[in-house]
């Protein structure tokens, strides 16, 4: 043999005779040895407990489970022994609030996180058909006020159109009950106070009436079918959870539209100047608006409530607040005690859509669901909300939180070179406006995901400034009970790649033409199909 000749694989000769048999008893060969691989998989050996109903067990479906409100009433389903999916696109979710939640509930078929956005039909019909759910509760959405005057036909597709595509795959696979998330600006400025029920809805800002639309049409489909289906209207949230597991962590480009808690917490950090007040001409008794303020905690204990109250063919709609208006310059004046700060406050011109009063009457949750907001105190809801804030200050991610003394830690090497590639890639889009940002965000999502489709969490993480080493910690266990997955996937895709390989195999073996043999040895040489 020459040293130019090595060892080949001769997938055809021109003068060999054809063979079907020996052929076709290859092609069935491999069949069979794809088969029992599969067989041999976790997706074939056993059953997610996901997607098969329990006596006595109640799976929820919680869509924003990883924000600030979603990941609290995540917090409360598990702990009274719910199962729990949580479904978000991360947009505005935690994923360290996720990973808070997998550490206190470890235990296989309790809980489990799915990467998807709600805006792709597809993608929710997927998770439907996939997981048998008893219950749905709506958290998911954009919900800033002042972030909807600027930017309403995205308040609009998010909240009202995600709804619409919920409602239709709660249809289609039978999901009877319905725990949506609505809002007090529902009802607008009202003439009079306190708000109850009966208060007529004239909303005056595009998140009021996107969330005004998605309560209709539930409510239109509600009176064809025998839904349980629970309105939740609720006022100002604040506070945290009282065992400082979880908190309220927003984006620091979203800031300047979120809660007033949330900049006054940041004011008392030093991390922006002074507080800033908006509105003072208010025909209030102080000039500033008047709000109810509800703690996170009697939030999340009133969706529970609903959820354990739902009846089959019945709709309850309830105010949730505690009943007393506080004003802008009392909320004020709580968070400085709080805190134990001294708060620099500027008092600037009213915000956009904003009204002067809003409170409600809370008799009839009262009457109905027996329930009360516990936590009314609002410098004690203040304190704990900063408890949290002081020990997060970059949210929920632990190993953001943790400190860096020495640079040459390989811990600190690793958050700067993060740091850094994040300034990079930020620097074209901070020029480009904040809804360029956004595209550019899930462009950037789309492209990846197209060529890392098993880890769209750990992608939508590192593009939105979380930290994606969390995501890969939690997607290592993905395929144990409770891990982090993708809308899809799994077993299916299994399938799919092998019957495509023994096809392709098959193909190439039987037709034996020059350039598929060409194309093979290179499957064999470099371990890949380029299908």
């Amino acid at each position: 043999m020459s040293k130019d000749e090595g060892p080949s694989m001769d997938f055809g000769d021109s003068r060999r005779k054809p063979n079907v048999v020996g052929k076709f008893t290859v092609a069935v060969a491999l069949t069979v040895m794809c088969i029992i691989v599969l067989k041999q998989s976790p997706g074939f050996t056993s059953t997610s407990v996901f997607s098969r109903h329990e006596i006595g067990v109640t799976h929820v479906l919680v869509t924003g489970g990883a924000g600030y409100i979603g990941s609290h009433a995540t917090l409360r389903l598990l702990r009274d022994n719910y199962r729990v999916t949580i479904v978000d696109n991360l947009s505005r979710g935690n994923m360290g609030a996720v990973r808070v939640l997998q550490r206190l509930f470890p235990e296989p078929g309790r809980l489990q996180f799915i990467y998807a956005d709600l805006g792709d039909a597809k993608a929710v019909n997927k998770i439907f058909s996939e997981n048998a759910f008893d219950a749905v509760m709506h958290f998911a959405a954009v919900a800033y006020v002042g972030e909807s005057t600027l930017e309403p036909l995205r308040y609009y597709h998010n909240i009202t159109s995600n709804t619409l595509t919920v409602l239709e795959a709660m249809a289609a696979y039978n999901v009877k009950t319905l725990i949506y998330s609505s809002t007090c600006a529902t009802y607008g400025e009202p003439d009079t106070m306190p708000i109850t029920e009966a208060t007529p809805q004239n909303p005056i800002n595009p998140y009021g009436k996107a969330k005004k639309m998605a309560e209709d049409i539930i409510l239109d489909f509600s009176k064809r079918s025998e839904m349980a289906v629970m309105i939740l209207r609720y006022f100002n949230v604040i506070g945290s959870d009282p065992g400082g597991r979880l908190g309220e962590a927003p984006r620091p480009e979203l800031r300047e539209h979120g809660r007033i808690s949330g900049a006054c917490f940041d004011a008392a950090l030093g991390i922006i100047p002074g507080l800033k007040v908006r509105g003072t001409d208010y025909p209030t008794a102080d000039g500033t608006c008047i709000r109810d303020y509800i703690d996170v905690t009697d939030l999340v204990d009133a969706h529970v409530k609903a959820l354990d109250k739902a009846q089959p063919g019945k709709v309850g709609i309830y105010n949730v607040g505690t009943g007393h208006g506080r004003s802008v310059k009392e909320f004020v004046e709580a968070c400085k005690s709080a805190t134990g700060a001294s708060i620099k406050v500027s008092f600037l011109t009213r915000r956009p859509g904003d009204y002067a009063e809003v409170y409600s009457d809370p008799s009839k949750i009262h009457d109905e669901l027996n329930w009360t907001a516990r936590y009314t105190d609002l410098r004690e809801s203040l304190s704990t909300a900063w408890k949290w804030q002081k020990a997060h200050p970059n949210g929920s991610s632990e190993e953001k939180n943790k400190q860096c003394n020495d640079e040459t830690e390989p811990f600190c090497k690793k958050r700067a070179q993060q740091q850094d590639h994040h300034r990079r890639r930020q620097r074209p889009l901070d020029a480009a406006g904040p809804r360029r940002q956004d595209r550019a965000r899930q462009d950037e999502l789309q492209l990846l995901g197209s060529f890392h489709g098993r880890r769209p969490g750990a992608l939508a993480a590192a593009a939105d400034g979380v930290e994606a080493a969390a995501v890969d910690e939690a997607w290592r266990g993905s395929h144990e009970e409770g891990g982090l997955r993708e809308a899809g996937g799994g077993s299916a895709s299994q399938v799919k790649a092998c019957v495509v390989s023994v096809a392709y195999i098959y193909t190439i073996y039987v037709c034996g033409e020059a350039s598929e043999r060409a194309r093979w040895k290179e499957v064999c040489e470099h371990g890949r199909i380029g299908i």
